[in-house]
């Protein structure tokens, strides 16, 4: 007897196909009939779910993307920890995103030009909400972490910008080592929060 899947997970299921192409063959190079050969369904059932093969792929980044700041998020509201621990667990997870591949697997070895648009409206709209946790992190920093900042939220838009800069300038420096990188990350974390924070 053939079972028949709930749309979500039949969608969830044409998402992780298209990610494991768009992987492995690029976005150019993958097409719908790829995705749906794979699965050995109709190319017309893709359609369904998807009006394009851009629409899957933008799925797939949000997808990738929005369970990552999840992860932040968690990190950052996390009470139970003082205001420097949460910072260091923030910026631990993502030198073990990088590490593990998982960052690099997907941001970099997709080569699309729509890539960089999604990547963008992604990070844009997450932002909103990374910045009142940098926020009210800084706040708490003041009262359990020693930080030495006169305006909470001016704090957070200097730590949330410089933060996204130097992950750009870094994920270039193929070679230089993590512990390096970390040095100079904290240095400018302690800089900007006027503490110690490891």
């Amino acid at each position: 007897m053939r079972t028949t899947k709930k749309p979500e997970e039949r969608r969830k299921e044409f998402m992780d196909t298209a990610m494991a192409l768009f992987l492995k063959n690029g976005y150019e190079k993958t097409t719908v009939e790829d995705i749906t050969q794979s699965m050995q369904v109709a190319k017309g059932s893709f359609y369904y779910y998807f009006k394009t093969k851009q629409d899957v792929f933008e799925a797939c980044i949000y997808s990738v993307a929005s369970g990552i700041v999840d992860k932040y998020l968690m990190i950052l509201n996390n009470s139970d920890k003082t205001a420097a621990e949460r910072i260091i667990e923030y910026i631990e997870l993502n030198f073990h995103l990088s590490e593990k591949g998982q960052l690099n697997d997907i941001f970099e070895t997709i080569h699309s030009p729509v890539f960089e648009a999604v990547h963008s409206r992604v990070a844009a709209e997450s932002m909103k909400e990374l910045m009142r946790c940098f926020t009210s992190l800084i706040e708490s920093g003041k009262v359990d972490s020693g930080f030495q900042t006169e305006d909470a939220e001016f704090t957070a838009a200097a730590l949330l910008g410089a933060l996204q800069e130097v992950h750009h300038l870094l994920s270039r420096r193929v070679g230089e080592s993590s512990e390096r990188q970390r040095s100079l990350i904290y240095s400018l974390i302690e800089r900007i929060v006027g503490a110690k924070i490891r």
